[in-house]
């Protein structure tokens, strides 16, 4: 079972403020999309964040849920409503033709921080607990596409996957090499071919796809311009036909 290695993985953050799954234990499945945000957002002990608690425990909370995804079916506004934040990343999933409720959902990260600065440690955290975890799920899901919600060039989701593996570029060994460095982070970024290395002599071949942040505080990206758009029609083109074998 998944869940049961995720949670030996994780051992050593498990008491941590943070969450792994977006979407129901349903979706760790075979799919054509695997859709990473950057990390879990708020501060737990502030109750500004509905059902915040520890990785741990957002573990034994996935097993009970299906047909659900935190992106769609919570609600982060403080009238109720779903925040700005929400909203893009359901356009995103609306763009794509893909139903959240049935689409692998989860971040590169699984610690909590008010914003992405204020996660200790990120390389270290990625390589020792998330890629590892990440690695597990990539092995049963096999997307024609993962989608990074964050593509910035110091430290987004799109960065932590494109560097895997200690070694030659600050201090990881890159998984591909960006055709266009200075490439805005609003006008998205292309991978149509990328071969990970999933450990165990396992690996998978996908494209990826990166997004601005949705946040509002990145404002000038959303909503998405023609050039973003461009590259999120690239994706459904690759993700057309798939079927569930």
């Amino acid at each position: 079972m998944p869940l049961a290695q995720v949670a030996t993985l994780l051992a050593g953050i498990e008491h941590r403020s943070g969450g792994v799954l977006f979407s129901g234990a349903d979706t760790i499945a075979p799919g054509a999309l695997y859709v990473m945000g950057y990390n879990p957002g708020g501060v737990a002990d502030e109750g500004d964040i509905p059902g915040a608690g520890t990785v741990g425990a957002s573990l034994a909370d996935a097993g009970t849920r299906s047909g659900w995804n935190e992106w769609a079916d919570e609600r982060y506004g403080r009238d109720g409503t779903y925040s700005p934040f929400q909203n893009n990343i359901r356009t995103v999933f609306e763009a794509l033709g893909a139903d959240p409720r049935r689409t692998f959902s989860t971040n590169a990260l699984f610690v909590r921080s008010r914003n992405a600065e204020g996660v200790e440690g990120p390389w270290d955290l990625w390589w020792d607990h998330c890629w590892p975890v990440h690695q597990v799920f990539l092995r049963v899901v096999r997307p024609r596409v993962v989608v990074c919600l964050g593509n910035g060039g110091a430290l987004s989701t799109w960065e932590l996957l494109r560097l895997t593996r200690r070694g030659e570029q600050r201090r990881y060994t890159s998984n591909w090499t960006s055709a266009d460095p200075d490439e805005p982070a609003k006008d998205g970024k292309w991978q149509p071919e990328v071969t990970f290395d999933l450990g165990e002599g396992a690996s998978h071949t996908c494209a990826v796809l990166g997004l601005p942040h949705p946040s509002p505080r990145v404002q000038a990206s959303w909503p998405l311009g023609e050039a973003a758009n461009t590259k999120l029609a690239m994706a459904r083109a690759v993700l057309a036909g798939w079927e569930k074998p």
